[in-house]
């Protein structure tokens, strides 16, 4: 039986950038010398599922359900996906749990994050999973992107990691791309601030953004079309986020999700 945390709060700190944030505690998760240990429990854990063809536990589900069913919408023969802040590749794990052999080979399947992440899917998960694994490739640099072209950009709560959220915004936006899926995504009334986020044993800075500031990003190019309440588990709780421990105007209840389509797509 799982044990409840015994921590109280996830969030802890109001600092106005990453840097500032990251002062106060240099001990990034995926710095931690059991990250890759616990990934690759992790990894094991799931190739075994989808060898065994059984279901993929609901925890590693929770960020890529809207990417599953966008994806079954799509009638192109190719679909190009980046994961930007995919990790080693759990979005591609739950594409081969929920598509046919026909379906997967067709679809392309590119993650962006830091290159020791992207070591463990090399290292750990792509050998792992025999079928359709050329289609999955990781990218740690931006320039191998630029002339990709795809049909959706895919953040899976992994926007609130990036140090300058905003530059990250304005860079991905201007991609030639028909869909921007964000999951988990943690919009604010008032001014955007950063926060130390506590994961497993250690902590890592984690942003907050006005949303007002967040919209106009994509006004030109992208309409709305789905925002929703997110459903991430947080200390045993599905989809609302304790945070009475901060001043009124910066709490949150809940984050979000969000789906942007291209003003020209169809």
């Amino acid at each position: 039986m799982k044990k409840k945390s015994k921590i109280r709060y996830i969030f802890e700190g109001i600092f106005n950038n990453f840097n500032e944030c990251y002062k106060k505690n240099k001990d990034c998760f995926y710095k931690d010398k059991d990250y890759e240990k616990k990934q690759k429990e992790i990894i094991k854990s799931i190739t075994k599922n989808l060898v065994s063809k059984k279901p993929i536990i609901p925890f590693y589900k929770q960020h890529t359900q809207h990417l599953i069913n966008s994806l079954s919408l799509i009638k192109k023969s190719k679909v190009n996906i980046l994961d930007v802040g995919g990790g080693w590749g759990i979005g591609y794990a739950n594409c081969v749990e929920a598509f046919d052999k026909k379906k997967l080979s067709n679809i392309n399947y590119n993650i962006f994050d830091l290159t020791n992440i992207c070591n463990l899917g090399k290292k750990y998960f792509k050998k792992k999973i025999k079928i359709s694994n050329k289609n999955l490739n990781y990218y740690s640099d931006l320039n191998e992107l630029k002339k990709m072209k795809f049909d959706i950009i895919f953040f899976g709560s992994s926007l609130q990691y990036f140090k300058d959220p905003f530059e990250t915004l304005k860079y991905f936006s201007n991609f030639n791309c028909s869909y921007i899926i964000f999951i988990d995504t943690y919009l604010v009334k008032s001014k955007s601030f950063f926060t130390l986020q506590k994961y497993y044993e250690s902590s890592v800075p984690h942003s907050f953004l006005n949303e007002n500031n967040f919209l106009k990003i994509f006004r030109k190019r992208f309409d709305l079309v789905l925002k929703s309440y997110s459903h991430t588990s947080r200390l045993d709780k599905i989809g609302t986020i304790s945070m009475n421990n901060f001043p009124t105007k910066y709490r949150l209840d809940n984050s979000f999700n969000l789906i942007f389509i291209n003003n020209n797509y169809g």
